[in-house]
Formats: structure tokens, C-alpha cells, sequence
């Protein structure tokens, strides 16, 4: 009997094991190649904004950014992309770097611009910030961009 005890006591805990559904980790993509994988197709921009910062780097204010209707990113694997919305369609060239394990984009735009990046799954968000000399009571600024995979 403790036989037939023992064995069923290791055949459960073997069910409960094997039914262990295994955590899924999205690893931080670092490499250039796998973020151009990840970009090339075409992206909606859907939102825009902008938070200000205090001198105690507090944020004092967040400001929608008007997103063109209907603006389209058109990312290709060699590096080109173009923009297409109300204003017609404009062209650039693209590249990421990785700078402590922060992805950024450069986008040819003369002059170039340069954000941080982030593409998960359908989603996709530009930023970048620094410091905001217009009005004296905010001390630095962050734009940031949105997008969903077309």
C-alpha cells in the first residue's frame, strides 16, 4: 500500500511540474540587425506629447502634440523610410545604436534627429528629451511619439 502511495505521490508532482507553463521573457533587443527586422513595415502614428519639467524635475505640465491625420512611416530594410501624410511624402534614412542598453534611432532629417526607442510587438515609441530654454519656469522637456504596426 505505501507502494501505491509513494508512486502516485511522484506521478502528481511529476503532472505538476511538467504542466508548469514556462515565463516568457521578450529579451532586450541590443542588436541593430534585430531592431531593422522589427521596424521594416509600415507604422501609424497615433499619438504626441510633451512633459515639462521643474527646476526639482517634477513634472509641471504635459501638453498634447497634434499628430498629423492619418500619417504612415514607411520603414524599409535598407535603411530608407519615408513619411506619408497631409503634406505629402518625405524620405530619410534610418539607423539605431545602443547605448547602455538603450536603443536610439537616428532619423536623417537634416539635421538629424535622434530618439529613444522602443518596439513591442504592435507598438512602437519614439522619445527624447533634454533641457527647455523657452519658458523659464520649466527646466528640461521630453517629446514622445506613439505608434501602432499598419
Amino acid at each position: 500500500m505505501k507502494s501505491k502511495l509513494y508512486t502516485l505521490s511522484l506521478i502528481f508532482c511529476f503532472l505538476l511540474i511538467s504542466c508548469k507553463k514556462d515565463a516568457q521573457v521578450d529579451p532586450v533587443v541590443n542588436d541593430p540587425e534585430a531592431l531593422k527586422v522589427k521596424i521594416t513595415c509600415n507604422w501609424i502614428t497615433t499619438a504626441g506629447k510633451i512633459e515639462y519639467y521643474d527646476a526639482s524635475g517634477k513634472l509641471a505640465k504635459t501638453e498634447d502634440q497634434p499628430v498629423l491625420s492619418g500619417q504612415v512611416w514607411e520603414f524599409a530594410g535598407d535603411n530608407s523610410a519615408k513619411s506619408v501624410d497631409a503634406r505629402g511624402t518625405r524620405t530619410y534614412n534610418y539607423s539605431f545604436y545602443n547605448n547602455n542598453n538603450i536603443n536610439y534611432i537616428s532619423i536623417t532629417n537634416n539635421p538629424t534627429e535622434t530618439y529613444k526607442i522602443t518596439i513591442d510587438n504592435n507598438k512602437m515609441t519614439w522619445s527624447t528629451e533634454g533641457p527647455y530654454n523657452n519658458d523659464p519656469a520649466y527646466t528640461s522637456a521630453k517629446l514622445t511619439y506613439y505608434f501602432v504596426k499598419k
